[in-house]
């Protein structure tokens, strides 16, 4: 009972208000009635049937699936492009993920480069745990090289694969209409 309240409270507070609602309300007259009385209070009265097609349609816009499809110009334009839209940014996805599997694999190869090449010199400062790190470091590296070449081999696919769209089911929910208020 304290969520009626609430809102009828609030509702109060506002000259201007819209619902907006994707699912019918329960099927009671007098549900209805109170959710319109939030709407307009000095047009509809709680526990007051409403009765007259021109009295909801002054303060009620009703859309169904039919009545979308004619305005949008049917749901198989629309799932063509979501589908487009998806195949799109995986395209892009995969491509980000691949520049920058490669950027890294190229940043890798420049530090066991220099590392390799100038190991005696750069360890001979070392200490012997110093050493092994390094030596521990650049063994990963070399790891982690043969696992990026197989990233870029395998991943950029499986995003691509990600996006692409397994079934087609286009359903609206709503549609809303706003028009300035005019005195």
């Amino acid at each position: 009972m304290r969520r009626p309240r609430a809102v009828r409270d609030l509702a109060g507070r506002f000259e201007h208000r819209l619902f907006l609602s994707a699912t019918p309300h329960n099927g009671h007259s007098n549900s209805f009635s109170t959710l319109l009385e939030l709407l307009d209070p000095y047009r509809f009265t709680r526990g007051v049937k409403v009765r007259g097609r021109k009295v909801l349609e002054d303060v009620m816009v009703r859309r169904l699936k039919e009545d979308i499809r004619t305005t949008q110009g049917g749901f198989p334009e629309l799932a063509g492009l979501a589908t487009r839209r998806l195949r799109e940014r995986g395209e892009r996805e995969a491509r980000d993920l691949d520049g920058t599997l490669r950027r890294q694999r190229e940043r890798i190869v420049e530090e066991l480069e220099r590392h390799e090449g100038q190991y005696k010199q750069i360890t001979l400062a070392f200490d012997e745990e110093e050493r092994r790190q390094l030596q521990s470091n650049m063994r990963y590296w070399r790891m982690r090289l043969d696992q990026f070449d197989r990233d870029l081999e395998q991943e950029p696919g499986r995003i691509r694969a990600f996006y692409e769209v397994q079934a087609r089911r286009v359903e609206p929910v709503g549609l809303v209409y706003l028009w300035p208020e005019t005195n």
